[in-house]
């Protein structure tokens, strides 16, 4: 990473964040795009993603190879609710994630967030037709019964991998309260 850069400061009441990365289904990509556009969100932050850190492949077109531009990683914020919503293109894996990690919850640190919302997916084999029952995990205790006052199910044990499980562990360290909702997906699928 390079740089965080601010292109507006804003000022929030109480904010939640929901923070999302790339994953399994895409659910928590998901989740940020839907809420970003439904409440009309508006940039305020971006963190510069170094391009050579995320190099896989590039991109071709018309029989052309050109190096890809570099993944966002953004911070949107909208007011009614208060709320920051930060939409990563990239999961960034070693010291790359950890550092994305340590400035996202500074971000969420600097604007007084209490909690941090994220999604995952949840490897079950389900069919299509199945309706599957949303989980959830949290880093404090008492914030089991909000996962199953909502009828969400607790995940009793497992992992969550990636940025999207991490950022739980890494809000833990700083007295942030954290959710992730698991949404099942067949790990076909």
């Amino acid at each position: 990473m390079d740089e965080y850069k601010v292109y507006k400061k804003i000022d929030l009441v109480n904010p939640v964040m929901v923070a999302g990365w790339p994953g399994m289904g895409s659910v928590a990509l998901g989740i940020v795009d839907y809420l970003r556009r439904k409440l009309k969100a508006v940039r305020f932050a971006e963190i510069k993603v170094d391009p050579m850190s995320v190099l896989d492949s590039v991109e071709v077109a018309d029989g052309i190879a050109r190096m890809p531009k570099p993944p966002s990683s953004t911070f949107y914020y909208s007011k009614n609710p208060d709320m920051i919503i930060f939409e990563g293109e990239v999961q960034l894996a070693g010291m790359e994630g950890l550092q994305m990690l340590n400035k996202v919850i500074a971000v969420a640190e600097e604007l007084k967030v209490k909690r941090i919302y994220t999604g995952a997916a949840f490897p079950l084999p389900i069919g299509y037709k199945d309706n599957p029952e949303v989980y959830g995990v949290a880093n404090k205790a008492h914030l089991r019964d909000v996962i199953t006052k909502n009828g969400a199910k607790l995940m009793e044990d497992g992992h969550i991998s990636g940025l999207n499980g991490l950022i739980l562990g890494f809000a833990e360290k700083k007295e942030i309260e954290a959710i992730c909702f698991l949404i099942p997906r067949h790990p076909a699928l």
